[in-house]
């Protein structure tokens, strides 16, 4: 305005300037708010709940390595305090409670995938899993072959109809366990033509693969019978309550 030193009006520009960009970086600088670190059980169960594409036989054997996990650390311990230390000291408390190698290197490879999923989501920046392997083993170790007089004798230790017909299946109709025999439904068995139609998760995504039939043997439909008859009666039972 009129009467306004020369030097102030010239200096307004740069000083709005000044003001201006200093404003930007304070919001840059801002701090956002941080999420609390996951607990492990609450991550590895929303791993597993998240996952509506994977089968519910292949769930079950993603639990047995989320035992092992919650076990050796803690459940409240935050997903981000596990180093790749830890990782190592996990795989070797595998190594020395007796599981086959085989075992120890599948159980590996879920932890890895659970915690890729971690790293995906922004809640860890390194997979402490990414280099801890186990050797796959050889299968040739593991076989073994497993006579009618074995077999009768595990059925007749077995605590239940079902465990007696998992047996079964696993023996007498070659079931992958716990895959096919945890997939397997009333509707698969066909009495009539006397054969099992076998959901096949494993080989699913190959074209005519979904499944794939087993006779219905003698051995087996004793213990179908068996499962039958007390399905029958438990649904007995609720009717008369």
């Amino acid at each position: 305005g009129a009467g306004q030193p020369v030097r102030e009006v010239a200096d307004q520009p740069g000083q709005l300037f000044r003001e201006h960009a200093l404003g930007q970086a304070d919001c840059l600088a801002e701090p956002q708010p941080e999420t609390d670190p996951l607990p492990l059980a609450s991550f590895l169960r929303q791993s597993v709940e998240s996952r509506p594409d994977v089968k519910a036989a292949t769930k079950g054997v993603w639990q047995q390595c989320i035992r092992n996990l919650v076990e050796f650390f803690r459940p409240e311990q935050p997903i981000p305090s596990i180093t790749a230390g830890d990782a190592e000291r996990f795989k070797a408390h595998l190594l020395a409670s007796g599981l086959a190698q085989t075992t120890v290197h599948k159980r590996l490879n879920f932890c890895r995938q659970f915690f890729n999923s971690a790293v995906k989501s922004g809640r860890i920046d390194l997979n402490p899993f990414a280099e801890v392997r186990a050797a796959r083993g050889s299968p040739k170790d593991r076989q073994w072959y497993v006579s009618i007089e074995t077999t009768e004798r595990l059925i007749d230790a077995a605590p239940n109809t079902d465990w007696r017909t998992i047996i079964a299946l696993c023996r007498f109709g070659g079931l992958r366990c716990p895959s096919e025999v945890l997939s397997l439904k009333w509707e698969h068995v066909d009495w009539q033509r006397r054969l099992l139609r076998v959901p096949q998760p494993k080989l699913e995504p190959r074209a005519g693969k979904a499944f794939r039939d087993v006779p219905l043997f003698g051995a087996l439909r004793r213990f179908f019978g068996e499962s039958l008859g007390g399905r029958r009666a438990r649904s007995d039972a609720r009717g008369r309550r």
